[in-house]
Order: C-alpha cells, then structure tokens, then sequence
C-alpha cells in the first residue's frame, strides 16, 4: 500500500508539471487533454474500484482537476 502512494504522489507530481508547462506554452491542448485526464482518472478509478459511489467518483473529479487546472492559476499569476 505504500508503494502505490508513493506511486500516486511521483504519478501526480508528474502530471502536475507536465500541466504547468502546457498551461504556459500551449493553453489550448492543455485544456483539452484536462478534460482527457480528468474523464480517465474517473472512469479508471471507478473500473478499478468497481464501485460507482458518488463520493469516491467525486474525489477522483477533484484530484483529476487539482492536478491539470492548478498550474494554471500559477501561470496566470506570473504573466
């Protein structure tokens, strides 16, 4: 179970950057692949947990939209 948090958190941190270097150099496909991301995150979590909870399905939105919109209120904060 530590391994996949561990997993989890470099996955993340990954996507995370990833993102903010979209969000500065090409916004548009950033927000496309946002989307992308943020809908396969969900249906990946819900495949995996073969669970169709409201709350876990929101909690994947959630953490599938900190890690691709975050960067952007970053980049808008530096222009």
């Amino acid at each position: 179970m530590i391994a996949q948090w561990i997993g989890g958190a470099v996955a993340g941190a990954a996507i995370w950057v990833l993102f903010r270097y979209l969000w500065f150099s090409l916004p548009i496909v950033a927000l496309a692949l946002a989307v992308v991301l943020t809908v396969g995150l969900v249906l990946g979590v819900r495949a995996l947990l073969r669970n169709d909870d409201l709350k876990t399905t929101l909690f994947a939105v959630l953490v599938g939209l900190l890690l691709t919109v975050s960067p952007a209120i970053l980049v808008l904060l530096d222009r």
